[in-house]
């Protein structure tokens, strides 16, 4: 190995020991008590290096963020392949979204609650925008193998998103009993009659309009300062 790969597997090391312990001082103590100065003291180097590799907390935060969102798109495409035009597609979208959520909340967390990041608009991290377009995709392939014509498959995209990510929410914040196991089988029944229910009251009766593409919906969870 040269000294130059040498240096670079040393900086990469480096980087990951810092991302993984802003993850476990978030799960300890909260994503408002992660600063650079307890992530130093937390790896033993000094702030100096930190700031060779994040400019600052935020840009650490952005790239967990990105972290996961790829981590959730892999889910997602495992779960979802290549959609079958089937509610089930949607629904086992829907169900990876909430497992990765429950094994990565400090992730989940960093993912919806960034202020200062963009949704909702083409400036939205990439990662983010292919999460929004793989649940597209499978919401439109049952609205096609259903027979809907759909306002924007965007409008129905955000709403599933809104609706997983607030059932996800509720049981992170523990504001609904039962925790996962409740909560789970709720949001999945939920998410089954709102399809039932387009699938009833929109087949051939709605102008359709373009599905084109645009990114992750704008429904997000602040952290706190």
């Amino acid at each position: 190995m040269s000294a130059t790969e040498r240096r670079e597997r040393e900086r990469t090391a480096q980087r990951e020991g810092i991302v993984a312990a802003a993850i476990a001082i978030a799960r300890k103590e909260g994503w408002r008590e992660v600063t650079i100065r307890k992530i130093a003291d937390a790896i033993e180097y000094t702030a100096p290096i930190i700031y060779e590799h994040f400019e600052n907390k935020d840009a650490l935060l952005l790239e967990l963020l990105r972290r996961g969102f790829r981590a959730l798109n892999e889910r997602l495409r495992a779960a979802i392949r290549e959609p079958s035009g089937t509610r089930n597609t949607i629904l086992l979208g829907a169900a990876a979204a909430m497992d990765f959520a429950t094994e990565n909340p400090e992730l989940y967390q960093v993912m919806h609650g960034l202020d200062g990041v963009p949704f909702g608009t083409p400036a939205a991290p990439a990662e983010a925008r292919e999460a929004f377009s793989i649940l597209r995709l499978a919401i439109e392939s049952w609205a096609r193998e259903q027979d809907l014509k759909a306002h924007s498959s965007n409008d129905w995209t955000e709403t599933v998103w809104a609706l997983i990510h607030g059932f996800i929410s509720l049981e992170m914040a523990h504001r609904l009993p039962g925790g996962t196991a409740r909560v789970k089988p709720l949001m999945l029944k939920a998410l089954g009659s709102l399809l039932s229910g387009w699938e009833t009251g929109m087949r051939g009766t709605v102008r359709s309009k373009s599905m084109s593409q645009t990114p992750i919906g704008r429904l997000r969870r602040p952290l706190g300062k």
